[in-house]
């Protein structure tokens, strides 16, 4: 269960090893980087992940996606006594089944740290909620379409596992923010999760179930965040 967490990590992080170009955008190789040895050893483990960022895998898969209406931002009803989750200053908020854990790391890249934040709550063995930021340094995605981001983030998250797919993505939008949503398989568990970018930063939640989840509340999770 861990590991879908870890790999989903994994893809926000993808462009921390780009380096800047002369007009403030991204250039140089695109290497997304899987988490350091901290993570991995969480994600074997069963025990929390730690954000750290480390080089690095290729993305070469070309998955289907097809264009879709924006997606509703606005709490949905049957989660009233959820948590409410707004960090001062991040631009989003949440609402999760219970109060989630926190864990942050500064990764380097060639143009300054990024400064990385996970939230996560585990409902049971069988169940994960996710939300994650990345803060790219100022700029550093300048000139990038947003197109391009989203499909080296969940491409990557797959070729960081052995046996992972991506069964389904769909572009979207978030009030002006635009977004992508996947559907990742491996082995016996299922990631479902949204992107979406704000000028240099990156948003992304998700879920990581199994067979004997209980999925009834994952709508709820998805409607309830806000940019």
């Amino acid at each position: 269960m861990r590991r879908l967490v870890t790999l989903a990590m994994a893809g926000l992080l993808l462009f921390s090893a780009c380096t800047s170009s002369s007009s403030g955008g991204v250039s140089g190789t695109v290497a997304p980087p899987v988490l350091g040895s901290a993570a991995a050893s969480a994600a074997a483990s069963g025990a929390s992940p730690v954000s750290t960022g480390s080089p690095a895998i290729s993305a070469s898969a070309d998955p289907s996606r097809t264009p879709a209406p924006s997606e509703a931002a606005s709490p949905s009803a049957g989660d009233e006594n959820w948590y409410l989750l707004a960090p001062p200053g991040d631009g989003f908020t949440a609402r999760f089944p219970k109060q989630p854990k926190l864990t942050s790391s500064a990764t380097p890249t060639k143009v300054g740290d990024a400064p990385t934040f996970e939230w996560t709550y585990q409902e049971s063995t069988h169940l994960i909620y996710v939300v994650g930021l990345v803060k790219y340094p100022a700029g550093s995605l300048a000139g990038v379409a947003p197109s391009t981001i989203f499909d080296l983030g969940v491409q990557g998250m797959v070729k960081a596992g052995d046996n992972a797919t991506i069964d389904s993505q769909t572009d979207i939008t978030l009030g002006d923010n635009p977004g992508r949503a996947f559907v990742a398989t491996d082995g016996g568990q299922t990631m479902k999760g949204r992107l979406y970018l704000v000028a240099d930063r990156m948003y992304m939640v998700f879920v990581v179930y199994d067979s004997s989840a209980d999925t009834s509340a994952l709508d709820l999770f998805f409607a309830d965040f806000s940019l």
